[in-house]
């Protein structure tokens, strides 16, 4: 009998560490996730103020070459060229940030996955390595 109730607590010992070292690795795989979330956030407001300068600069451009040329700026040809040009640049400022958006989406489900799910196993390999203990009393 005794021999049965040490195998059971080594039973019942040995699942809880297993589920205390998944659920570390859980907690780190969130942590990594929601990290690489935040480094997205920041790479896409990066992204987004280049293309604004480099429009601004272009347009900069656009009215310096109109100016020099003797071109008035505020209608005609280079007002709708300078209008493109800016268009343009929105149209990328939004597609780069729904491309860095998905990816940020994507990093933040892994994040939430792992919450939910770390809680759910956790209980699950306890209560397994509780009934192994308990089989061995039968």
């Amino acid at each position: 009998m005794i021999p049965a109730i040490i195998a059971g607590g080594l039973a019942l010992g040995g699942a809880l560490f297993g589920a205390i070292g998944r659920k570390r690795a859980s907690d780190a795989r969130e942590a990594q996730a929601e990290q690489e979330a935040m480094q997205l956030t920041r790479a896409r407001d990066m992204a987004v103020g280049d293309i604004r300068r480099s429009a601004r600069a272009a347009g900069g451009g656009i009215r310096l070459a109109a100016g020099a040329s003797g071109v008035k700026i505020d209608s005609g040809s280079p007002l709708a060229t300078l209008s493109q040009s800016y268009a343009n640049a929105e149209r990328d400022i939004l597609r780069t940030k729904l491309q860095y958006q998905m990816q940020i989406d994507q990093r933040k489900n892994v994040a939430s996955s792992e919450r939910k799910t770390r809680w759910w196993n956790f209980g699950g390999d306890t209560l397994a390595g509780g009934f192994q203990a308990a089989g061995m009393f039968v």
